[in-house]
Order: C-alpha cells, then structure tokens, then sequence
C-alpha cells in the first residue's frame, strides 16, 4: 500500500489531456522541471548601471577579504556536525550520521575536498546532484503543479552552502532592510502578517482615506530568469499598500516591470488580486467595467 501511495498513476498535461502510461507521466515531469531549473535559454540584456542607485549598502573591501577566504578545518567540522542525523540523504546515501561518525577516518579527506572548492570555485557534478521528491500539495494532485519539490541534497553540498551563510551572516544586517523581519534576528515573518492584517481592518470603514492594496503572486519568468552574473531567490507572494487612484496604481505596475527585468521574477495575473477599500468605490466600479479583478 505504501508503495502504491508514493506512485503517480496519471497526471494532466498542459493541453488537458489525462497521461496514464507510465512513460508519459514521467516525461511530463521531466519536462516540466526542465522548463523551470535548466536549459538555455533567450537571455534579455541587463545595464548593469540600472542596478547600483538600487545598491544602498555594499560590502568593504575588508569585508570582502573576509566573505572569500577559505574557511577553517574548525569550521567546515562544525558545519559538518551542525547538520541533524535524520535530514534526507542525496543521491550517494551518505547522511550527515556517516560523516560523524567516520570523521576519525575521513576527516581529513572531507576537509581537503571542501576546501577545493572554496579555492579553485569548481564543484564535482556527483557533489552539485540532487534527488527532487515531489510532495502533493492537495488530496488528489492533478498537474504537476499540485505537486511541491522538496531538494535532497548531498551533505558536502549542504556544508558548502552552510559555510556560505555562515559568512553572509557577518555582513547580512547592514545589506538588508529593517522591514525584512523574516532576516532579522530576534524577530518573526508573522510581524509583518499582523501588521498586514491591522492595516486591512479598516479596509471596509466609510469616511478613511482612498487606499488600495495589491496582493502580487510571483512566478519565474523562464526567458530572463538565467543569468551568468546573478541568481536571487525571493518569496514569492508580497503586499504593496497605495492610494486609490490611477496615478498610483499605474506607478504600482511600472514598479512591477522593472522588477521582472531585474529579477526574471513577474507577476502571475492569476493569483494576484488588487484589493480596493469601501471609501474608493468609484474606482473599483471603473477597474470592474474593464474587467480588472478586484475585492
């Protein structure tokens, strides 16, 4: 039974077609994380002079020399050792129990291959593999967008990336925003949640100010996601609070299109919604006769 339960018997294709050979299933996936994580793609240019009037806050030349110096056999132990026993083994089958408990034996030989890639910058492709489970995101999945992939990762691969943040984490207060709780230390994502919650509660009071929100839903944009020089991973729903009116909203969609640009992230018009308050309802009738949806 529990073997049954991990298979997926059929799955709907993008043209709503039922695929139920056990073939197709499987090249629907493929292809589809295909489209997603790899292949080559129309590369869009980027000046990139665009981006430093948005680049508050660098790193120094000091902290640069820090960020890139190769970490210590102490630390690359410790990460080795901070990482829990019962984590997903990747596609070798080592968990982090194996190194542990070997270290005596292969500590020295673990230590030798991570510092190879913190000084040449290369990484063997059996290190850069990864097991994608697929979990159901509902009771009966029917895309593959009802399933949520879940990476296994190999442990050197997840030493590496933990050495990484490790050193972010000595000049990451001064390079992101006071607003960003979810990166600061001492604080809770569920802040901003109850303070976005406060603010619609007067979204329904007559005699307030004309405001409007618009609830973004993102996705990747598969034509300028890939590029050499950067790689950012951003949530992927957000909150913009404005006034209600045109001017603003326009300037709301601007924003977003210079966003994408930048980011290859864009706005999914299906998921988003523009929420409007009771006291502009002359704006919500004018969006609702053009067939904008809004609440």
């Amino acid at each position: 039974m529990r073997r049954a339960a991990k298979r997926v018997f059929q799955i709907m294709n993008e043209a709503g077609r039922i695929l139920t050979a056990h073939d197709e299933v499987v090249d629907e996936f493929v292809a589809f994380y295909q489209r997603l994580l790899g292949g080559e793609r129309r590369r869009e240019f980027i000046d990139l002079r665009y981006l430093r009037p948005w680049a508050r806050h660098v790193v120094t030349p000091d902290e640069s020399m820090v960020l890139v110096q190769p970490p210590t056999r102490e630390e690359i132990k410790d990460a080795f050792f901070d990482i829990a026993e019962d984590k997903a083994p990747g596609p070798d089958g080592y968990s982090s129990g194996f190194y542990k408990a070997a270290w005596p034996v292969i500590g020295d030989e673990v230590v030798t291959a991570i510092l190879e890639f913190f000084t040449t910058g290369r990484l063997l492709k059996q290190v850069n593999t990864a097991i994608l489970a697929l979990i159901p995101k509902v009771q009966v999945p029917s895309l593959v967008l009802d399933f949520r992939p879940i990476s296994c990762c190999n442990v050197l691969y997840k030493v590496i990336t933990k050495i990484i943040v490790q050193r972010l984490r000595l000049v990451l207060d001064k390079m992101i925003s006071p607003s960003q709780n979810a990166f600061v230390p001492g604080r809770s994502i569920g802040d901003n949640i109850l303070l976005a919650q406060e603010i619609f509660s007067g979204y329904n009071r007559q005699g307030l100010p004309r405001r409007c929100a618009l609830k973004v839903d993102l996705r990747k944009a598969y034509d300028t996601v890939e590029w050499d020089f950067l790689q950012l991973c951003f949530a992927d729903d957000l909150l913009l609070f404005c006034k209600a009116d045109v001017a603003s909203v326009r300037i709301f969609r601007h924003g977003l299109d210079e966003f994408a640009k930048l980011s290859g992230l864009q706005a999914n018009p299906h998921k988003s919604q523009l929420i409007i308050s009771r006291s502009a309802q002359a704006m919500r009738e004018h969006l609702t006769e053009r067939g904008h949806p809004s609440s």
